[in-house]
């Protein structure tokens, strides 16, 4: 295996406006600790080195002269890259810290680390390793350095060309619809995702270029005015928001979806379109690595603009102007919209406006408010320096979301940059394990225990926490931690078009919901060519009984690197024994 750590400037702030990209990469043996690392860096100014010429010079120092062909792309953000190469039983992870340029050019390395595969692992609950410790790293490498303040200054309009194709279904209202279908048909020969294998072309996963999107797909003006709505569909919103599971329907909960599309449009076939009845609660995570995060993201904004309660989205860790200009949602709108054309004013309207003020959680109840969850994208926040005790959901909704970004200078986070990071990155403490209590937080956040969920859950009158972002082990669309008060639900099925997992939601069902709570369903979206036969042939308009006969169908013949799927269905969910003693169970036939 491969294990990247980085260079970083320490102690300094970064210039703005001046570039010096540096790759590094650390060998790591199998089985041992023995690191090797190798750098390449570039002083001059702005365009940085390409992925070639730092794999050319990054090979011969790394595994005996090869060529180092997995070395990252993107070294023009101000951040780090990560991805994951999966490849036969090896995994290679790559990161960077690009774009960094000390006032003295001075640059000192990180500690290199190592990391050895678990015995009787599988492969995929490894990478889902890797990428975890990698991030970690990245957050770390980020905590230690000091950005330039966020200037108030807008930027000038650039023209805006108009006259794509799909624009009138995208700008009028009620035609949300037609626009899914339009996107199906417009995508039918897409390529997949391959971020796993190819990780330098995260976000540009998509057969466009910036002549043929703008006139085919989307123009920069329609993008632009969708934007414009971004008060109207969240201004008001507080930080956590109250959703009720309507009695005579049921709320779908969302895991990441990483710019993969097609499981969007998969889910939509599968589980019903959004209405009054049939509500989505979308928890982050939409962008990066895919190639397809902003065709989702508009297409959620029209749905909720035509029905408003029945799209919910929430904010994720990749919803953050550093986290995306590095893992490939930059890439992609550049690829859409051009360098040198409108993307970087496109880019800017989506980090600086939409992202910031997407609410970060939701209590998701019944009617009679018998059974409660909240659901956040990282999880509990716990030893948050400088706050005393349980945090309470009341205190979340004091906090100032509106902020660019959640990577800040460790030394210099206040109380309220600890919780949002917190929120949003951090994952459940593994069975047993026992994390560092006090201190500053670190990597990715601060582990939370099971008693550290219970006591967060009695503390808010909870039942349950339902988060995301990781996929959940055992190539599952779902996973339970802390005795099942705390829920993982993962909706990109072979994330990164190499992990083989299941996608997963979860389904709150008004008739049963303050008994059972949530309750997962699982799936795989088929390919791009497979996916719009399907829907040219059905559409969106079958009964849930027909959609669930067709989808069983599909998905009994798609194949993953363990073999055909097994029956993809709800999977029955026991609540912890107090729960059941509360609400006992009721014959839904």
């Amino acid at each position: 295996a491969y294990v990247t750590t980085a260079l970083s400037p320490r102690g300094n702030s970064v210039t703005a406006g001046s570039y010096a990209p540096i790759g590094v990469r650390t060998v790591v043996a199998p089985g041992n600790t023995q690191v090797r690392t190798a750098a390449v860096r570039q002083s001059s100014p702005y365009p940085p080195v390409s992925p070639h010429a730092a794999a050319t010079a990054l090979g011969p120092h790394l595994n005996g002269g090869s060529n180092g062909a997995t070395i990252p792309y993107a070294m023009n953000g101000r951040t780090a890259i990560a991805a994951q190469h999966v490849t036969g039983q090896h995994t290679t992870t790559t990161t960077t810290v690009g774009s960094y340029t000390h006032p003295n050019g001075s640059y000192t390395s990180t500690a290199a680390g190592s990391l050895a595969p678990r015995v009787g692992s599988k492969l995929g609950d490894y990478a889902h390793d890797v990428e975890s410790i990698q991030e970690s790293r990245v957050c770390e490498l980020l905590g230690r350095t000091e950005f330039p303040a966020e200037s108030d200054e807008r930027p000038e309009v650039p023209s805006l060309p108009t006259g794509g194709q799909l624009d009138p279904l995208l700008l009028e209202a009620q035609r949300s619809k037609e626009l899914l279908v339009a996107l199906t048909a417009s995508f039918c020969n897409e390529p997949p995702c391959d971020a796993g294998r190819r990780p330098h072309g995260s976000g540009t996963f998509h057969g466009f270029n910036p002549q043929s999107y703008v006139r085919k797909v989307f123009s920069s003006d329609a993008v632009c005015k969708m934007l414009a709505m971004t008060q109207e569909l969240w201004g008001n919103a507080p930080n956590v928001v109250s959703l009720t599971v309507p009695a005579d329907g049921r709320l779908i909960i969302v895991g990441d979806t990483h710019g993969q599309l097609e499981d969007v449009v998969w889910m939509f076939f599968k589980y019903g379109l959004p209405s009054h009845k049939n509500r989505y609660l979308f928890n982050g995570d939409i962008v990066d690595r895919g190639g397809h995060a902003l065709e989702i993201l508009l297409l959620l904004m029209a749905m909720k603009r035509d029905c408003p309660d029945a799209v919910h989205i929430s904010r994720g860790n990749h919803e953050d102007q550093t986290c995306c200009t590095s893992f490939g949602f930059k890439a992609e709108i550049d690829s859409k919209f051009g360098l040198e054309g409108t993307g970087g004013y496109i880019f800017h309207l989506l980090t600086t406006i939409l992202f910031p003020l997407l609410p970060f959680g939701a209590v998701v109840a019944d009617e009679k408010d018998g059974f409660r969850a909240l659901v956040l994208h990282g999880g509990v926040p716990t030893r948050i320096p400088g706050h005393e005790g349980v945090v309470k959901v009341e205190r979340l909704n004091q906090m100032d979301r509106k902020q660019v970004t959640v990577q800040k200078m460790i030394n210099q986070r206040s109380v309220d940059d600890h919780l949002y990071f917190n929120l949003l990155w951090s994952d459940p403490a593994a069975p047993g394990e026992r994390p560092d209590l006090g201190g500053q937080t670190s990597g990715r956040g601060n582990a939370y225990t099971e008693e550290e969920v219970a006591a967060f859950c009695a503390a808010n009158r909870l039942q349950c926490v339902v988060r995301s972002h990781q996929v959940p082990k055992a190539n599952r669309g779902f996973e339970l931690h802390a005795a099942g008060k705390c829920i993982t639900v993962f909706a990109a099925s072979n994330y990164c078009g190499s992990q083989g997992n299941r996608g997963g939601v979860l389904l709150c069902r008004g008739k049963s919901f303050m008994y059972e709570g949530p309750q997962p369903s699982e799936h795989m979206a088929p390919a791009w060519p497979q996916l719009a036969a399907v829907v040219e042939k059905h559409g969106f308009d079958l009964d849930e009984n027909t959609r669930h006969v067709v989808s069983m169908q599909m998905e009994a013949t798609l194949v993953r690197p363990q073999g055909p799927l097994d029956s993809l269905s709800v999977q029955k969910v026991n609540l912890p024994q107090q729960q059941q003693q509360q609400h006992p169970p009721i014959n839904l036939a």
